[in-house]
C-alpha cells in the first residue's frame, strides 16, 4: 500500500506498532503455521426512541475480547471476490459467495473470551451444517474518490445449512476493518500488525456474532478498537 506509516508513529488516533510482514516459515511435521487475529472492543447498542422509531441512538456497553485462529496449512488458495472491483488489489481465502466454482472451506476457529448475552462464545457446527470460513485481504484499495487508499481485512468463522434456501440456518462470527493505515504488505495470510483505532477516532472496526434459525436471529454487534495479527508455529490439537 502506498503512503505507509513509519513504524511506531502515532497518527491521529491510530497506531500501527509493528510492520506488516509476510515472512516465509518452514513448518515441521509436528507443528503447523497459524495466524492469530485477536480483537478488543465494546458491544454496540442501538436505542430507538418511541417518539421517533425511524431514528436510533448508538451507545457502547460491555467490553468484547476474542480470537480467530487461522490454520494456514488448511487455507484454500486465494481467489478473486465479487464484492470488490476487478481492478482492486484484494483476494479472498475461502468462500464468501458459495458456488460450485467457489467451494466451501473450513480453516478458521474462533472464541470469545468476554462473557456476553445468550452464552454466545463459540461458533460450533450443528446438524446438517457445513463450514464456510473466509478471509478478505485488500492492500491499498481506492474505495472512495479523493480519499486515502484503504487496507481491508474481513474474517468470518461460520457454519451454515441450506445455503441457497430462504430459511437458512447460520452461526457466524465476523470482524471487518477498513483503514487508511498500512496494515498489509501484499496479500499473503502470514502477516503481522497491531492496529489501534478507538471508536472516538471514527476508524474503529466492526464485528458481529449471530445465530439464525428459521428467520429467528439472536446475537450482538460490537466495535473493534484494537486488532492484533500474529503468526506462530503450534502443535496440532
Amino acid at each position: 500500500m502506498r503512503n505507509s506509516l513509519s513504524i511506531g508513529a502515532l497518527v491521529g488516533a491510530a497506531l500501527i506498532s509493528a510492520a506488516a510482514s509476510a515472512t516465509e516459515i518452514t513448518v515441521g511435521k509436528s507443528a503447523t503455521l497459524v495466524i492469530d487475529v485477536e480483537f478488543w472492543g465494546r458491544e454496540q447498542l442501538e436505542y430507538r426512541p418511541p417518539e421517533d422509531p425511524e431514528s436510533f441512538i448508538i451507545s457502547y456497553g460491555d467490553p468484547v475480547h476474542g480470537l480467530f485462529r487461522i490454520w494456514a496449512d488448511d487455507a484454500p488458495a486465494p481467489t478473486r471476490t465479487p464484492f470488490y472491483r476487478s481492478d482492486m488489489n484484494v483476494v479472498v481465502y475461502g468462500s464468501d459467495v458459495v458456488t460450485p466454482e467457489n467451494p466451501l472451506a473450513s480453516f478458521i476457529t474462533s472464541h470469545l473470551f468476554t462473557p456476553l448475552p445468550d452464552g454466545l462464545h463459540d461458533v460450533a457446527p450443528f446438524s446438517g451444517s457445513t463450514a464456510n470460513d473466509y478471509v478478505h485481504i485488500g492492500d491499498g484499495l481506492p474505495l472512495y474518490p479523493g480519499e486515502p487508499l484503504q487496507d481491508v481485512i474481513d474474517i468470518a468463522d461460520s457454519f451454515a445449512a441450506n445455503f441457497r434456501q430462504e430459511g437458512q440456518t447460520l452461526h457466524r462470527l465476523i470482524v471487518t476493518q477498513t483503514t487508511p493505515y498500512d496494515m498489509f504488505q501484499g496479500l499473503a495470510l502470514d502477516q503481522e500488525f497491531d492496529l489501534s483505532t478507538p471508536v472516538e477516532s471514527g476508524d474503529a472496526g466492526y464485528g458481529w456474532m449471530s445465530s439464525s434459525v428459521n428467520r429467528v436471529i439472536k446475537g450482538f454487534d460490537f466495535v473493534v478498537e484494537r486488532l492484533r495479527v500474529s503468526k506462530h508455529l503450534v502443535c496440532r490439537p
